[in-house]
């Protein structure tokens, strides 16, 4: 969603480019720059009981983003939408926390580095490879059908996969304690 939100906002609102990639400094930026630490801090309150709450976090976190990108995609104007996806990216941001951490807690010592650069390289394979890509070819699908604003309704049908992150995330915290019990016994 991220990827395309300044040509989101140079053909819906007739916003100069300029002006488009400030505002998404502004929303990716700021937002990551408060979201990603957010997300360690409250990971790491709420693993203190469990370490199955640190992914709960991570699918709450994952649904919670679900409305406000709904609303970036949707909003009458640029400023709600701005505010919207601003929003968005603290909540979506915030997530890296709880992941690295339960990620990190399974994982034993002697791997926690080389288990790290593989969940980047996969993170940032889906995230800026696939996603983009999945993205532009179904905005040119749904132009070639004469969908108006074909953007727009990619993007939003990209928060299909907020959805299933959070179910994944839900299902992942299912066995978190099991599978950190069974590491310990090894």
């Amino acid at each position: 969603i991220g990827q395309f939100m300044a040509s989101h906002y140079v053909r819906h609102y007739d916003l100069p480019l300029a002006q488009a990639g400030y505002s998404i400094a502004f929303i990716m930026g700021v937002g990551g720059a408060v979201g990603m630490p957010a997300g360690g801090i409250v990971s790491d309150w709420v693993s203190k009981r469990s370490l199955a709450f640190a992914p709960r976090c991570a699918g709450f976190i994952a649904a919670l983003s679900i409305p406000f990108a709904i609303v970036g995609c949707l909003a009458p104007t640029l400023e709600i939408s701005i505010l919207a996806f601003f929003i968005y990216s603290i909540i979506v941001h915030s997530y890296l926390g709880p992941t690295f951490s339960t990620f990190l807690s399974l994982s034993p010592a002697r791997l926690r580095g080389a288990m790290s650069a593989l969940l980047l390289v996969g993170m940032n394979l889906v995230g800026f490879g696939i996603g983009p890509q999945l993205t532009g070819i179904i905005s040119d699908v749904f132009n070639a059908r004469g969908i108006e604003e074909p953007l727009r309704y990619a993007m939003l049908l990209m928060t299909f996969f907020l959805l299933l992150s959070a179910i994944f995330y839900f299902i992942a915290s299912t066995t978190t304690n099991k599978d950190a019990e069974s590491d310990e016994a090894e």
